[in-house]
């Protein structure tokens, strides 16, 4: 069975979850709520960066898919940040949405 790329570049999923203060217990369907919950509320202040975050998101992933290496999944998702990132009216607060966006995003159960 193929690894999809989220599943393959979570690393310590508790970690993520401390840095984005959602490291209280719950059950995963309560878990996953919250963070769909936070995900929503980030990107609807941030809505150039939400939209950069679904676009790299998924290049990342389709790059995963063709070439099954995760180091180039996740190299292809900070680049295409970057450069993304550089369309938007601030280049710092895109990274730091895109940043949190991905922690949530892998954290996610």
């Amino acid at each position: 069975m193929r690894t999809t790329f989220l599943n393959r570049a979570t690393g310590t999923v508790a970690a993520a979850l401390m840095l984005v203060g959602l490291s209280q217990p719950a059950s995963a369907q309560s878990l996953r709520a919250q963070i769909d919950a936070e995900m929503r509320y980030i990107s609807s202040g941030n809505p150039g960066s939400a939209l950069v975050f679904a676009g790299c998101a998924a290049t990342a992933a389709n790059e995963y898919n063709i070439t099954g290496s995760t180091q180039r999944g996740v190299n292809v998702l900070v680049g295409c940040a970057a450069i993304g990132c550089g369309l938007t009216d601030s280049y710092s607060n895109c990274l730091s949405v895109n940043t949190r966006l991905f922690l949530l995003m892998l954290s996610r159960p």
